[in-house]
């Protein structure tokens, strides 16, 4: 365990002002806390998964580690189609202001399974299939572990089939490219996690939940952390959210329970208000992100890796014709320097407990 630092000595008690009896069971307390600083805290939280949440079937913990072939299978031609013959093709339509349409849309995959995944078109209101994209590769350029997502189209003939049970209005909203029996619809498609829940251990991902779990995410139990898939997961996630100005986490964001394992995996889903930030208001991953003080070695070594150069070759692709302007990458960039700024900051106070 690490050793107290001089700051916590300065506030031990005031022995001589205290009774005799009172003054030794004060120097117990004092010497007990010093031979084990964790123990002044109360236990961690308890991560395990609970009783009540599903377990993931092999096939979705595997495509949540290997991208490079669940990206592949988000790519297959062929759309699955039901016992009645009809294809899998669902339209959900949100109300509102700024009425929305998304798809899901299953792939078959070639060992005879299913692959299924979200689809976020572009659209008149929303841009956030961009968010999603740009948002992924950032992520996978860091080695983060993401919800797999590529950018594809679809033809307006598959799409079509879903908004068959929506209201003949819902199509417009859709951007669709090209003529005739070439249109389509592009956008972002994100793989599906079919046991995915808002939970991490027992915990709900509210606000509340991560001030109090980031807030023991410190050099007292970075032993703690360092065993902790979800929290490493969690660390990583916030880095990126703060990166790309991420403005809704903490809500989706749960966790998938491995097969025979008191373990679990954390995922981070939906990026897609993402980047754009006219407010320029700060997000709250920021502040969970600096009440961190402990990091994975590789994850703060991906950052420092992905020099400007690199990063700004990233931000300024082009999928399916979008393009991320200027402001909004050297926002990015300046972001990095910060974060980078701010682990460094932490290095200099506790050179030896920072990392993991």
């Amino acid at each position: 365990m690490p050793s107290p630092t001089a700051h916590s000595r300065s506030h031990l008690p005031r022995l001589a002002a205290l009774p005799n009896t009172r003054a030794v069971a004060a120097l117990a307390a004092v010497f007990a806390c010093l031979a084990h600083p964790h123990s002044a805290l109360a236990d961690p939280p308890d991560l395990s998964p609970p009783d009540d949440q599903t377990t993931a079937d092999a096939s979705t913990i595997e495509r949540l580690r290997n991208l490079d072939a669940t990206e592949q299978l988000l790519r297959g031609d062929t759309v699955a189609a039901g016992d009645d013959g009809r294809l899998l093709v669902k339209a959900t339509y949100e109300r509102g202001v700024r009425p929305k349409v998304r798809f899901r849309v299953t792939l078959s995959t070639p060992d005879g399974g299913t692959i299924e995944g979200l689809l976020k078109v572009k659209q008149q209101n929303y841009r956030d299939w961009v968010g999603e994209i740009f948002s992924y590769r950032l992520g996978r350029a860091l080695g983060i572990r993401l919800t797999p997502t590529v950018d594809r189209c679809f033809p307006r003939s598959i799409l079509d089939v879903g908004l068959a049970d929506q209201p003949a209005e819902v199509a417009e909203l859709v951007t669709w490219e090209g003529e005739g029996d070439e249109t389509r619809a592009c956008g972002s498609f994100t793989y599906w996690v079919p046991e995915f829940q808002f939970k991490i251990g027992p915990l709900a991902s509210l606000p509340e939940t991560f001030d109090k779990l980031t807030g023991w995410m410190g050099p007292n139990n970075r032993d703690w952390v360092a065993a902790s898939q979800p929290l490493q997961d969690l660390t990583a996630v916030f880095l990126l959210d703060f990166l790309v100005f991420n403005e809704d986490r903490p809500h989706n964001v749960g966790s998938v329970r491995f097969p025979d394992s008191d373990s679990q995996l954390l995922v981070a889903i939906d990026f897609g208000d993402s980047l754009y930030n006219p407010s320029g208001r700060d997000v709250q991953c920021r502040r969970w992100l600096w009440r961190i003080k402990v990091f994975p070695q590789t994850l703060v070594d991906s950052l420092r890796n992905l020099d400007p150069d690199t990063l700004r070759a990233l931000l300024t692709r082009e999928f399916q014709g979008a393009t991320l302007d200027e402001d909004i990458v050297g926002a990015v960039l300046d972001r990095r320097e910060q974060a980078l700024a701010r682990i460094d900051e932490l290095l200099a106070t506790h050179p030896d407990d920072t990392l993991y």
